[in-house]
């Protein structure tokens, strides 16, 4: 009889600990399946969150699209630097930059060439890859910022691969590369060095776009290395000013206030 006793309590509690479980479970994800982190960005900034097939192949003017549905622990991981990091945003930047929807999937490609993100200009869709450097978070954080840029880039004057004014800010007789598309197989592309006086890495010597991106990522996300190098490089240090001057014209509320906010919040503490 005690014995029996012993076995029946033994299942009562593995059976709460498994409720409980799932219970737990379920406050992470909601109805539609989206990990809860998200519901934040979606009510904060009114754009969609899609993480089940957008129609993969998505077709555009320069290429298709494709991808697949995310693993739902690589997005649940994922969740939580994406609103760390978009969470940073003015609603009225986000507003600016006309931006609709976000698709967080994986394997994602542009042209069958893999990228770990894409701005969809046609579209008002930013797509992230939530495997694309999982290893690396500073890098995943860095992603989400530098295509948002291009995003804003594209709102602004519907231009990207061209800006006359920035061109100027560069050392004389530098010329920009072939574009980021080219550099997508270097592994040491986006790593941040002084080898390239005036740019923050090899990345953002590739094309005008991407020098502009690079600055923009590096200060939302790595402010402590671009102040340093601003100290010692002038070119560097005309492109950042000019990066928040401009910024500040699109976006009244990204003024200085807003860049001490992400340095504390980039230092660890509270925004």
């Amino acid at each position: 009889m005690a014995d029996r006793c012993f076995h029946l309590l033994r299942l009562i509690f593995v059976l709460g600990a498994f409720l409980v479980s799932g219970s737990t479970l379920a406050q992470r994800e909601t109805s539609s399946g989206r990990p809860a982190d998200l519901e934040k960005v979606i009510t904060t900034f009114g754009i969609q969150i899609v993480t089940t097939d957008p129609g993969f192949p998505i077709k555009t003017t320069h290429g298709a699209i494709a991808g697949k549905v995310a693993d739902v622990r690589e997005l649940q991981d994922y969740a939580g630097v994406f609103v760390r990091e978009f969470s940073l945003y003015p609603r009225e930047l986000v507003e600016r930059s006309r931006l609709k929807r976000v698709v967080l999937c994986s394997d994602l490609s542009f042209a069958s060439q893999r990228r770990s993100a894409i701005p969809d200009f046609e579209h008002h869709t930013l797509y992230l890859d939530v495997s694309g450097g999982r290893d690396n978070g500073l890098y995943q954080r860095k992603v989400i910022h530098h295509e948002f840029f291009h995003i804003l880039d594209w709102i602004d004057d519907g231009r990207v691969y061209e800006d006359i004014t920035w061109v100027r800010l560069n050392p004389p007789g530098f010329n920009y590369g072939s574009g980021g598309s080219r550099a997508q197989d270097n592994s040491g592309t986006s790593v941040l060095t002084e080898k390239y006086p005036g740019f923050l890495n090899h990345y953002s010597t590739t094309g005008v776009e991407e020098d502009k991106a690079e600055i923009f990522a590096n200060l939302m996300v790595d402010s402590d290395y671009v102040r340093r190098r601003i100290s010692k490089d002038p070119v560097l240090r005309t492109k950042v000013e000019t990066m928040k001057t401009l910024l500040s014209q699109f976006c009244p509320q990204m003024n200085e206030a807003f860049w001490r906010r992400v340095e504390r919040t980039a230092a660890g503490d509270q925004p």
